[in-house]
């Protein structure tokens, strides 16, 4: 509300300087331009989509959330194949949540991503039909961030607390998480290539996330070396692929360009 509210005065004041006086702002504040551009980028990009409820994306936008070196934005939609009844929302996340495949079977980050923006069945009640119906619901990328986070859903509950143990194959160099970013033609999406910098491990014996052992294991620029860290010891790493493990929980990357 704090932060809503000084928005607010800083917009009425602005209101009141010169024109003169607001090319000074926006000189300051480098990064007012992008939100400008975003803003109008947005709204004639998703005016033109009908039957789109945007005003939640809006307000995303307007009160800096995605600005954020983290925060991305997805589009969701749900479609009623009978009727051709169309829901459309905008929502921002902070990471990249991705299932893994039952029995452990080993599988690779772009199989998870591909299956994730899929296509899916779910039972829903169209409102224009008034009855139950199997809706197609799908999620696209709208906006990746400066840092992606990755997270890999190696949990779950059958009535006990379990832990998967795939192999994920993923790429550290080199990867071209932009080619998802297709909602909105990916006009909104300014990154493409990403790099690999930390990965977070996660160790148990009991195959539980309420008990375990967290390492990291970080890229040194400065070195340009990987690195373990356990607990208080650090130990330099003999290639930079025994960063794929099975244990392997959340992966972060950060764009190139």
């Amino acid at each position: 509300n704090f932060g809503r509210l000084l928005l607010i005065w800083l917009q009425d004041l602005i209101f009141f300087l010169s024109i003169r006086g607001w090319l000074l702002v926006l000189r300051l504040k480098e990064y007012l331009v992008e939100c400008a551009t975003v803003f109008i980028k947005s709204e004639v990009i998703l005016k033109r989509v009908e039957g789109v409820k945007y005003r939640r994306f809006w307000d995303d936008i307007v009160y800096g959330r995605p600005l954020s070196m983290c925060n991305s934005i997805f589009r969701s939609t749900l479609t009623c194949p009978h009727c051709n009844w169309v829901s459309v929302t905008y929502e921002s996340f902070f990471e990249l949540p991705l299932k893994l495949p039952a029995g452990n079977k080993r599988c690779s980050l772009k199989q998870l991503i591909e299956t994730y923006l899929s296509k899916d069945q779910v039972p829903y009640k169209c409102p224009t039909c008034k009855k139950e119906r199997q809706c197609v619901k799908q999620f696209e990328i709208v906006k990746l961030p400066l840092i992606l986070t990755v997270s890999l859903g190696r949990f779950y509950n059958d009535g006990i607390s379990r832990k998967k143990q795939n192999m994920v194959d993923f790429e550290l160099t080199g990867v071209n998480f932009g080619q998802y970013a297709t909602a909105c033609n990916g006009q909104l999406n300014r990154y493409q290539d990403y790099t690999l910098y930390g990965v977070c491990n996660h160790y148990s014996h009991s195959g539980s996330l309420e008990s375990g052992h967290y390492t990291a294991s970080c890229y040194s620029q400065v070195y340009r070396k990987w690195y373990k860290y356990d607990d208080t010891e650090v130990y330099e790493m003999d290639s930079p692929n025994d960063v794929k493990k099975p244990a392997a929980y959340i992966l972060f990357y950060s764009a190139k360009n």
